[in-house]
């Protein structure tokens, strides 16, 4: 029989009620591309990115283009702030964590996420324990998908804190994809 499932908005989490977490990737999201990376170098962390990225701006696409969805933005011409937010919520009910756009300067300089109880950071922390680097590979991906499909632009993600490292929330920057490099070597 399948478990009744709940949604702890609090926690961003996804829960059974037996207890286990549906939304529970961080050990594959993380530990995949670090075995890749050992068997094919710095190239593969880049391909998991890519595919990430893309998978999740065609399901931006798809999710703004719904019936019911299309008819809200039609119908209320929500801004732009306001669209990402509901984007945002969509990650929020799937587990993501609690996300908030601090700020959002797109497309000419960049946007701050913040989220709390990230479910990545989490679980690596529970299972591994404390990261030197952060370990959202997966989040930054999809956040890189979703803006990219708001703006209708390429654009890049990087995490800038992670609670893994210690913080007490993981922060990610949207920025221009030829600006990434600078964001990499905070």
């Amino acid at each position: 029989m399948f478990d009744e499932v709940k949604l702890n908005r609090e926690r961003g989490s996804v829960w059974t009620l037996s207890g286990r977490k549906i939304l529970s990737p961080p050990l594959v999201f993380h530990k995949y591309p670090s075995v890749l990376e050992e068997e094919f170098g710095k190239r593969a962390w880049e391909m998991f990115h890519s595919i990430v990225s893309k998978e999740a701006e065609r399901m931006t696409y798809k999710f703004l283009d719904s019936a019911p969805v299309s008819k809200y933005l039609r119908e209320k011409n929500p801004g732009l702030e306001e669209v990402i937010k509901l984007v945002l919520g969509l990650l929020e009910a799937e587990g993501h964590g609690v996300i908030e756009l601090v700020d959002c300067q797109l497309p000419e300089k960049s946007a701050t996420l913040r989220v709390v109880n990230s479910p990545m950071s989490e679980e690596y922390k529970e299972r591994i324990g404390e990261s030197s680097r952060p370990v959202c590979d997966y989040s930054a991906a999809v956040f890189s998908g979703v803006f990219s499909a708001i703006y209708g632009r390429e654009l890049a993600c990087v995490e800038v804190k992670c609670s893994a490292m210690g913080e007490e929330y993981c922060e990610f920057k949207v920025i221009l994809p030829e600006k990434k490099l600078d964001y990499q070597l905070l």
